[in-house]
């Protein structure tokens, strides 16, 4: 298990890079502002198919 504290797309970048072949990545966000403010997309974006 890897648990990481992901701000942006640059850290969720680099988080991407650690995860094995067919890893998933389970998301935690309190509110709507991560969303609202593009942080959300940007990450979902960086992470690819390892986004659950």
């Amino acid at each position: 298990m890897i648990k990481a504290y992901v701000e942006d797309r640059s850290a969720a970048d680099q988080l991407k890079g650690q995860l094995p072949d067919g890893a998933k990545v389970l998301v935690f966000y309190g509110g709507k502002s991560a969303e609202k403010s593009g942080t959300l997309p940007e990450i979902r974006k960086a992470l690819g198919s390892h986004f659950f």
